[in-house]
């Protein structure tokens, strides 16, 4: 078939033609016009009452669609829309998501490589689920907006890579949300090379117990790496979050006093015209579980490595923020006893943070409290 294809009606009729309202079945558009690149107008997709992985890459790779359909959908379930306008590089005119209830993976992906999307569909969701927003925008390169997240407790991997190589968009959304999940931020604006300025501040001062064995860093020497290995954990909430920002110059404040293993893992690689990052840890140790260092004795051991479990408790948290070795301007401000606790093991401890670490006093700190106000509560 050449030309342009347009389809018109109400896409149920080719599940059911005697009975429209009938409820969805698991799978039944997946990937029904995968690829099709001559298709320029959707079916009408009307359910209200979805099934898992129903429109799962039904119009991926039609790359002459300019408008979505409608979706009225206000509850959705696992992968729904997961891959659904994946790289429809025309698209610029895409639909309302009024759901409020979501499912695991629900718009995963959905409009990752629209690279003609210049605005995102408003989110009002305040309840997310594991993986619900993960890669939803990834290189959408004409993105220049993204929509407010509401939500005030987090999911596993929710936004993870939400907006990753989102190369025009210019700020970051504020994150209010108090309650993390693991990897929830996890590389979220990574290589948003026209990011300029982020949120203010990220509120959240419990930065939740999570696993980080990451393979090559166990004795400060990352030779023997294993990071592809299985056995490798990293669970930090901002990992990656920032990376390779080029554009970025302002940083968020990061309140929390207590860390967890992996929470600022390469948030900041390679944002080379940042110069500022406020972090209010009272001291850079986290503690690591047996089962995390018995981990990493194992991968050490099979790489011709050595695990050193001080190493990990003093660099789990902040492993590779910056990771800009020729980045001599950036500062970090940390409270007095962090850069004391960090100095007592300056021997093993020098690749992070080097020389770019500056006292914040404790005036600025409590300012910086009443201005935002910061609530700490003993995990």
């Amino acid at each position: 078939m050449s030309g342009k294809i347009s389809i018109s009606g109400n896409i149920n009729a080719v599940w059911n033609y005697t009975n429209l309202d009938e409820p969805l079945k698991e799978y039944c558009g997946y990937s029904m016009f995968l690829n099709c690149t001559s298709l320029n107008k959707a079916p009408e997709l009307p359910s209200t009452t979805l099934a898992n992985n129903c429109y799962n890459s039904i119009f991926s790779g039609c790359t002459s669609l300019t408008k979505a359909p409608k979706l009225p959908a206000t509850t959705l379930t696992n992968s729904c829309y997961d891959t659904m306008f994946a790289s429809c590089t025309s698209l610029t005119n895409v639909p309302e998501l009024p759901a409020m209830i979501l499912a695991e993976r629900c718009y995963q992906n959905m409009f990752a490589g629209c690279t003609s999307l210049v605005t995102a569909p408003e989110l009002p969701a305040t309840t997310l689920a594991n993986y619900c927003y993960s890669t939803m925008f990834l290189s959408c390169t004409s993105l220049t907006t993204a929509p407010k997240l509401p939500a005030m407790k987090l999911s596993d991997m929710c936004y993870y890579g939400m907006f990753a190589y989102c190369s025009s968009l210019k700020t970051a959304p504020e994150l209010p949300a108090l309650i993390l999940a693991k990897n929830c931020y996890g590389f979220m604006f990574q290589n948003c090379s026209g990011l300029i300025t982020s949120m203010e501040i990220l509120p959240a001062t419990d930065l939740l117990e999570t696993n980080w064995t990451m393979a090559g860093y166990g004795n400060g020497n990352s030779n023997y790496g294993a990071v592809n290995d299985s056995r490798a954990v990293d669970e930090g909430v901002y990992r990656g979050m920032f990376a390779f920002c080029t554009s970025l110059t302002t940083a968020p404040i990061l309140p929390a006093k207590q860390l967890s293993p992996g929470c600022y893992n390469t948030m900041f690689t390679n944002c080379k015209n940042l110069t500022k990052v406020i972090i209010l840890a009272e001291n850079l140790h986290v503690n690591i579980s047996d089962e995390s260092f018995n981990t990493v004795v194992e991968l050490a051991n099979d790489y011709n490595g050595q695990a050193n479990r001080d190493w990990m408790e003093l660099n789990a948290a902040v492993c590779w923020i910056d990771h800009s070795r020729n980045v001599t301007t950036r500062k970090f401000y940390v409270p007095e006893s962090a850069i004391n606790d960090w100095n007592s093991q300056s021997t093993y401890f020098t690749h992070v943070f080097s020389d770019n670490m500056e006292i914040i006093s404790q005036e600025e700190i409590d300012n910086i409290i009443r201005q935002y106000n910061i609530v700490y509560t003993k995990r």
